[in-house]
């Protein structure tokens, strides 16, 4: 038969971790909410990824997290409602100069429709505005700038949300311990 036996110096020791724990608890918190944030972050971008042909970097940097602090135990991720150019998408043509030939785009995965009337071209002269665009009337400067849906409007479906939200709750558990683990420098 074997017994167990505590000795008080390993008592004290253990005594002392929880109460540096419990000392740095809410540090340990905002740096498990803003890694959790981050990651449903990149969660958030692949899943709209999966369904829209569109770059990570566009969506990325559509996508803004405000980071929990020790008096705001609070993490948002932020979606802009701003929407996305039609030339970051899928285009058939990608340099300016087909004004004869139908540009075909594909917003969605798999369904590439006609552009009629859509060509490409600097908006008076401003290379930083490059894009498609549309006539709206007959003079010169009727140029409408094409656009597609926001990252809002793509990352905000029912099932996105229930898998984002599924994840965030199950790294937001592994992230606590793990944090609490490097509090007491175990890990």
């Amino acid at each position: 038969m074997s017994y167990l036996k505590l000795e008080t110096k390993d008592l004290e020791r253990a005594n002392t971790l929880l109460k540096a724990v419990k000392k740095d608890i809410n540090k340990v918190l905002v740096r498990s909410l803003n890694r959790t944030a981050q990651m449903a972050k990149t969660s958030q971008n692949r899943l709209i990824r999966q369904g829209y042909n569109v770059p990570a970097q566009e969506v990325r940097t559509r996508i803004s997290l405000r980071k929990s602090s020790v008096s705001n135990l609070e993490a948002v991720i932020l979606n802009r409602t701003g929407r996305v150019s039609l030339s970051k998408f899928k285009v058939s043509k990608q340099t300016p100069g087909h004004y004869k030939e139908n540009l075909k785009i594909a917003v969605k995965k798999g369904s590439l429709k006609d552009l009629k009337g859509a060509f490409w071209a600097n908006y008076k002269n401003n290379t930083d505005k490059m894009g498609l665009y549309v006539r709206t009337g007959k003079e010169r400067s009727s140029l409408e700038k094409l656009y597609g849906p926001s990252v809002y409007q793509m990352g905000t479906t029912e099932e996105n949300e229930e898998i984002i939200l599924k994840e965030a709750n199950e790294n937001l558990k592994k992230r606590i311990e793990h944090e609490i683990l490097r509090e007491l420098k175990i890990k």
